[in-house]
């Protein structure tokens, strides 16, 4: 074969080759809201004579882990698995843990800056053989086990940190009984919003981005603009196109049970707390 076929059979090769199309690369598959799982631990060695458990004799547990600032630290489980409680709010100590589900009227309403009737606290006397939690006006009497069956249990299993949970950021409503509530993700600063509005019982997420967010106020909107949700100190308004709707704003701190059992964003939903299971 002389050198000039050779040549025009190599340059057609070529030029079919790069002509095709390149195949397209798959697109990564993301989950569409990715939750990383808590991270886990094991107890120290040092730390297991100092864990308190104690148990219901139905595979339903909770206890105190030594914590370094407020003594303890509630965490619960089934004896296979167990999480630990978000710490509250300082200076109370690790045995109270919020829980606004079970609300109780008769605490005190401000100690020390914290509002017992939203907190429920697990109450262990070692030389007492005693164990109670309570889950606001619900007392459960359990059975606290010795250090024997407790070293053993914890040793071969791990403890998980908090569960990640949303918090009520704001909440208003018209005179009509419709409210709105914008909730975030429990950390400090988070900026993570969700919008809900409807009557008591069946709130609905709406599509809406946070838009501005300043000392004078915030305001939520849609993609259009056409519904917008303004949060002010005095008042707060619902926009829908050109007519403005007057709210009345609601204090979350003074309305904790009512979000919590009652407009239906979070029933259902686990706090992570001992009263998820007990």
């Amino acid at each position: 074969m002389n050198t000039f076929l050779l040549s025009s059979l190599l340059l057609a090769f070529v030029t079919t080759a790069c002509s095709q199309p390149s195949p397209r690369p798959e697109p990564p598959v993301t989950p569409a809201e990715a939750k990383p799982e808590p991270a886990k631990t094991k107890p120290e060695p040092n730390e297991l004579d100092k864990i308190s458990l104690c148990h219901d004799g139905k595979s339903h547990y909770v206890g105190l882990l030594p914590h370094p600032r407020q003594l303890h630290q509630v965490f619960y489980g089934d004896g296979q698995t167990f999480q630990r409680v978000r710490m509250p709010p300082w200076p109370l100590g690790g045995k109270w843990f919020f829980e606004p589900r079970e609300y109780n009227p008769q605490a005190r309403k401000n100690w020390r800056g914290s509002d017992l009737r939203v907190h429920s606290q697990l109450e262990v006397k070692r030389e007492k053989n005693f164990c109670q939690l309570s889950c606001g006006k619900r007392k459960i009497e359990l059975e606290l086990l010795d250090a024997k069956t407790v070293e053993p249990l914890l040793a071969a299993t791990t403890i998980a940190e908090p569960l990640p949970r949303r918090k009520p950021f704001a909440l208003a409503r018209d005179r009509k009984g419709t409210y709105y509530l914008v909730d975030t993700d429990d950390r400090p600063e988070a900026r993570d919003f969700r919008v809900f509005r409807g009557p008591k019982g069946n709130l609905a997420p709406l599509k809406m981005v946070n838009i501005v967010f300043d000392s004078k106020g915030k305001i939520f909107s849609t993609k259009s603009g056409e519904l917008r949700l303004v949060l002010e100190e005095e008042h707060s308004f619902w926009i829908t196109g050109k007519q403005s709707q007057q709210l009345i704003n609601v204090p979350i701190q003074d309305n904790l049970p009512l979000i919590y059992n009652e407009l239906g964003v979070y029933l259902n939903m686990p706090l992570g707390t001992p009263c998820d299971i007990f």
